[in-house]
C-alpha cells in the first residue's frame, strides 16, 4: 500500500538523521519496491526514494551506488517533470554533491551547471 511506503520513507529519514544508515537503506529499499510494485516504477514517489537512498549511500561512503540512485531519479523526474524543473535541479545538484566527493570535479561542476 502506498501508505505503507511512506511510513518506510519516513522512519527512514529519521534513522539517517541519528546515523542509523544501515537500517535507514533498507527502509528506503522497502519503501521503493512498495512503489514501484504500486504505482510503477516511473512514479515521483519512486524518485523521491531513489533520492533518499542515494543520499543515505553517499553518507556510508558508497559514492558508485549513490550516483546509480541519483541518476535514476533525475531520469524519471526529467521525463516526469521536464528538464527545467525545479525538482529536477534539486537532483542535479544533490548529483554534484556526490561527484565532489569522489573529487570528480569536472563532472560535479557540469551537474551544478544543470541545475539552472
Amino acid at each position: 500500500h502506498p501508505l505503507t511506503a511512506h511510513s518506510h520513507t519516513n522512519i527512514g529519514i529519521v534513522l539517517r538523521q541519528k546515523g542509523d544508515y544501515e537500517v535507514a537503506e533498507w527502509r528506503y529499499r522497502k519503501a521503493l519496491r512498495i512503489q514501484e510494485a504500486v504505482k510503477g516504477k516511473d512514479d515521483e514517489d519512486c524518485a523521491v526514494s531513489l533520492t533518499h537512498l542515494g543520499e543515505v549511500l553517499k553518507r556510508k561512503g558508497d559514492y558508485d551506488g549513490a550516483i546509480k540512485s541519483i541518476k535514476r531519479a533525475i531520469k524519471m523526474r526529467e521525463k516526469n517533470l521536464g528538464m527545467d524543473h525545479p525538482v529536477s535541479a534539486g537532483s542535479h545538484l544533490d548529483l554534484g554533491q556526490v561527484y565532489l566527493k569522489k573529487r570528480k570535479f569536472d563532472q560535479a561542476l557540469q551537474e551544478f551547471r544543470k541545475a539552472k
